[in-house]
């Protein structure tokens, strides 16, 4: 006699999230310099011990202003010069996936 298990499967670990405003240009990628500072904190911390082995989703946005195909391609580009500049602080670009 077998019995059957009663188990549910376990819900999926949530995610981990952080917001950080980082701001652009307007109509740009490029990141203005009152963003650099925190842009160099996320580097040291993700350098941390704890956060040394783990990947990042970076999301770019915009407004609402535009047509929806570029303002998709303005979030794209925001969105890989965030990774970029955490490129550059010594983040391995294998850890960070930009969209």
């Amino acid at each position: 006699m077998s019995a059957a298990s009663t188990q549910t499967p376990a819900e999926p670990a949530q995610r981990a999230q952080l917001s950080l405003l980082i701001h652009f240009d307007f109509d740009s990628a490029r990141v203005r310099a009152e963003s650099l500072g925190a842009l160099n904190n996320l580097a040291t911390a993700l350098q941390s011990d704890d956060l040394r082995n783990a990947r990042f989703a970076i999301e770019g946005h915009t407004d609402a202003k535009g047509r929806a195909d570029y303002n998709l391609r303005l979030s794209q580009s925001r969105a890989e010069a965030v990774a970029d500049i955490l490129i550059k602080q010594g983040i391995a670009r294998e850890r960070l996936s930009a969209s």
